[in-house]
């Protein structure tokens, strides 16, 4: 299984330790894990989703999304469409 992790992960932070140690989890069970590090601070629109999208390999099977709520605005209406 390929797995991507969307994450702020260049800010030590809750949320980057918590991705590093499920990322950490999964590599130890075999699953393939890529990070995807996405602006903590800065872009604030839809348009930080659509980075995302353009940058999940096509390999990956799940992406998953850990972020802060309401860090992005527009994310909570459910917006977002690839």
């Amino acid at each position: 299984m390929n797995v991507a992790m969307v994450t702020p992960w260049t800010v030590k932070c809750g949320i980057y330790t918590y991705t590093r140690d499920l990322s950490e989890a999964l590599f130890k069970k075999g699953v393939d894990v890529c990070i995807i590090r996405i602006p903590r601070f800065g872009i604030k629109t839809l348009d930080i989703m659509k980075l995302v999208a353009n940058s999940v390999p096509e390999e990956v099977d799940l992406v998953h999304v850990q972020h802060e709520y309401g860090l992005y605005s527009g994310l909570e209406k459910g917006e977002f469409r690839p």
